[in-house]
């Protein structure tokens, strides 16, 4: 099974450092699943037969999954680790 986390990183950060910064629970992750890191802009891009969370993966987010609530899939699942 494949989970799409579909990422709110702050600006501040690159995809490359997000994955780095989240390493072990992604680890745990795939232990058990294929995981596939989806920055928020390309949701629209998943099947809706596609696994979905919405992964906050930065603070600083807030204002930002707000302002995309909407688009975001129905029931909206949300994982954030801490971090």
């Amino acid at each position: 099974m494949t989970i799409h986390l579909i990422t709110f990183a702050s600006l501040l950060h690159k995809n490359a450092s997000v994955e780095k910064s989240h390493e072990s629970m992604l680890i745990e992750l795939e232990k058990h699943f294929t995981v596939r890191i989806i920055d928020h802009t390309e949701a629209h891009t998943l099947s809706p037969g596609d696994f979905k969370l919405v992964f906050i993966a930065t603070g600083g987010v807030e204002k930002m999954v707000v302002q995309n609530f909407e688009s975001l899939p129905r029931p909206t699942v949300i994982l954030a680790d801490g971090m």
